[in-house]
């Protein structure tokens, strides 16, 4: 992976990808509700880093701002910030998978009981692919 220019990029996508390898892990060991919550994390900070990456220097630190509160963790936010700056939508099969992780919210963490190890697979494979996407573009 080649790393981002940005500083501030480059502390989001390793952040999203150490996030995406916990939530394997904790996939595998069938820990499946806080699997699909670090995953949902990782497309977050996958996004910010892909955000950051589009702008200037000055520009980040207004866009790092704006990353407080529930909107700076809202994934459905975050993609339309990064369609907004770009002018270009997901493509159709990034949209796609996007579909599977949009329910994703911060008040995860405080849920109990397990998600379906067929739904968390599900999840984390789509987590996969949009970071894929992600690392391609940051």
């Amino acid at each position: 992976m080649a790393l981002p220019k940005s500083v501030r990029s480059r502390e989001f996508i390793r952040a999203a990808l150490q996030r995406y390898e916990d939530a394997r892990t904790l996939l595998n060991a069938n820990r499946t509700t806080g699997a699909v919550y670090l995953a949902g994390y990782a497309v977050e900070c996958g996004l910010k880093a892909l955000l950051l990456s589009r702008l200037g220097a000055a520009k980040q630190t207004e866009m790092l701002e704006s990353f407080r509160g529930n909107r700076g963790h809202s994934l459905d936010s975050l993609r339309d910030r990064y369609q907004q700056i770009t002018g270009v939508r997901l493509p159709m099969e990034i949209a796609k998978e996007f579909s599977h992780v949009i329910s994703w919210n911060t008040d995860m963490r405080y849920q109990t009981g397990t998600v379906r190890s067929q739904e968390a697979t599900k999840f984390v494979r789509a987590v996969e692919i949009i970071l894929n996407w992600i690392e391609e573009r940051v």
